[in-house]
């Protein structure tokens, strides 16, 4: 059942009354996706929401709740309606997991209405794998030995609590857990112009920005350090965009890194 060493893609989202996503489908989604709009529109929110499902895995509703503005930064303007997202990956060759969670608040305060993920490959049907409204419900542990999976009907101590997060502490539930890190850790980079032109120093960067901050230093890092990945990455960027040619750095005259 270990997925770790695939690689996971995010092929269909599906937002109600997120910020400025009243009603939002997304299906189909390939491995590199261009969204066009006019400012407001939401481009940057649909980023959003998966950096949001990101830290309310990691962190907890509550404080993902608060870190994203509470209620007025989170609901839809003039919407009293509960907040859901529900995302699907592709988590290995014909295997897809859709995860969701619909929640609302009572004076700023969040809880949980429903919480289901559902898993399917070629060898069996689409069946449910968390299944909870309001703290009761199902979750389902695999048995390695049989290789199936075995339904246990649990409780919650609170509605606030996400049944991926509390049974993934939980030996019995690996499986659960292999798939909170999937959906956990996602890396959500915004960049900006301000950062992206920012200066940078002529030397390689292991880690990058959020907004884009010292992306020449980290392109030169990966080049010198790990070239094959390098190699990788811009030969699917020449497959995926017209007319791209090539990227690479270069060294300004007072000893800073640009793109080139």
């Amino acid at each position: 059942m270990n997925h770790s060493q695939e690689i996971v893609r995010l092929t269909s989202m599906e937002v109600r009354n997120f910020r400025s996503l009243r009603d939002l489908t997304l299906t189909d989604l390939g491995p590199l996706n261009v969204f066009l709009g006019a400012n407001g529109s939401g481009k940057t929110t649909v980023l959003q929401v998966m950096g949001f499902m990101s830290d309310v895995l990691k962190y907890g509703l509550e404080s993902a709740w608060s870190g994203y503005g509470g209620n007025d930064g989170l609901r839809s303007h003039g919407c009293s309606d509960p907040i859901s997202i529900k995302l699907g990956y592709a988590i290995a060759e014909n295997t897809l997991v859709e995860y969701c969670i619909q929640f609302n608040a009572v004076e700023n305060k969040p809880f949980i209405i429903r919480e289901e993920c559902k898993y399917i490959n070629d060898d069996t049907d689409l069946f449910t794998v968390i299944d909870f409204k309001s703290g009761l419900g199902s979750i389902c542990a695999f048995d390695e030995k049989n290789k199936e999976f075995n339904l246990h009907q649990k409780e919650l101590i609170s509605n606030n609590l996400l049944a991926i997060s509390v049974f993934s502490q939980d030996k019995a539930y690996e499986f659960i857990s292999e798939l909170r890190n999937i959906f956990m850790f996602v890396d959500f980079f915004d960049f900006s112009s301000s950062g992206l032109k920012s200066w940078s120093s002529a030397k390689p960067k292991k880690s990058l920005a959020l907004d884009g901050e010292g992306l020449p230093g980290f392109i030169q890092y990966i080049k010198q350090f790990e070239n094959k990945n390098f190699r990788n990455a811009r030969e699917e960027l020449r497959r995926q965009i017209p007319h791209f040619d090539d990227i690479d750095t270069s060294i300004t005259f007072d000893d800073r890194l640009r793109l080139t």
